[in-house]
């Protein structure tokens, strides 16, 4: 085990979406594509509720975490419901989200059957993890000319969500090195499995939720790519 890589940071500076969005009612409507910039906010929202539903199936798993895992996932699962509650305000503002639409919202299922052989212990658990927190940060990154269509509060927010997704990698790389470092040689052909196994239709759980447009073979592969060299020097 390494014991040289410090302790695992307290997550400094927490913010809350209901904070920076002091006036929801001003975002402005997107002007062009509206139906298809509703479609991908919602999407954003959704995805950010389903960290709940993975947090719940990971920890159903028969397998032992390290004594940090525990911490950084908890840090980890507050900031998405924080990131949830503010994409919830700007749907419910301006697409007019309705109570129904989130009593559907809250009642989903997942289904990690379809991904289950990407997540079978702590090392790949961390692993997609990690793969799915940089792809997220390059896709909000890719997308900030929509979000900043509506106002300043929402270019705050994005940018705020796009920090914390990339405190989320650094925190899982942590873990991976300082638990796992006996495992480095596996992560070419595990990040390799993970790529592969995108396009497999999204079931609400939170990882794997590569959907929209933005998220290109490019994209994707930069992702594993970036991964595999922040783990393999």
């Amino acid at each position: 085990m390494n014991t040289e890589l410090g302790p695992i940071a307290v997550k400094k500076n927490p913010w809350r979406s209901s904070d920076v969005f002091y006036n929801v009612s001003s975002l402005q409507k997107p002007e062009k594509d509206y139906n298809r910039i509703k479609a991908i906010l919602y999407h954003d929202m959704i995805s950010e509720y389903d960290a709940r539903l993975f947090s719940s199936y990971i920890y159903s798993l028969d397998v032992p975490f390290s004594p940090e895992f525990s911490h950084v996932e908890a840090l980890w699962s507050k900031d998405e419901d924080n990131h949830f509650q503010g994409f919830k305000m700007v749907n419910q503002a301006v697409f007019g989200l309705t109570d129904q639409d989130l009593k559907e919202v809250y009642t989903r299922k997942a289904n990690f059957d379809p991904i289950s052989h990407l997540l079978t212990d702590e090392f790949s658990i961390l692993l997609v993890s990690a793969y799915d927190e940089l792809a997220t940060v390059r896709g909000y990154s890719a997308d900030i000319p929509i979000y900043d269509e509506f106002d300043q509060q929402f270019s705050n927010f994005i940018r705020r969500v796009i920090a914390d997704e990339g405190w989320h990698y650094s925190k899982f790389l942590h873990l991976i090195k300082r638990y796992h470092p006996h495992r480095l040689n596996e992560v070419n052909s595990a990040v390799k499995k993970i790529r592969e196994s995108e396009g497999i239709p999204y079931e609400a759980t939170f990882v794997m939720d590569h959907v929209e447009d933005v998220f290109t073979s490019d994209v994707l592969d930069q992702s594993a790519e970036i991964l595999r060299k922040h783990l393999i020097k």
